[in-house]
């Protein structure tokens, strides 16, 4: 008898999520943020040297402000700006990765 035609079968691998959840985590001060958002919370600018500068990216899409979620709560500035200076600030946000 002669064996048939076999070949190990690997398991399927993962594809690595395209995308990663971050937290960013910052007390507000009366200096501004330093960073851009859009009407849909992506984040468009980051200004060098500002508080943002190292924790968010251009492209960076804002989910939450404190536990809260952005959308429909009005433009990001107002809702930032709702927070007292010397008040914690936590962002969720999502990034894509790049391959």
């Amino acid at each position: 008898m002669s064996r048939a035609n076999s070949k190990e079968v690997s398991p399927p691998t993962k594809t690595p999520p395209k995308t990663q959840k971050k937290t960013v985590e910052l007390v507000r001060t009366a200096m501004a943020l330093g960073i851009t958002v859009d009407s849909q919370y992506k984040v468009i600018a980051v200004a060098a040297g500002s508080e943002a500068h190292g924790k968010f990216e251009v492209k960076d899409q804002l989910v939450k402000l404190n536990g809260k979620p952005l959308s429909g709560g009005g433009p990001f500035v107002t809702q930032f700006g709702a927070i007292a200076v010397g008040g914690k600030a936590k962002i969720e946000l999502v990034r894509k990765k790049v391959a």
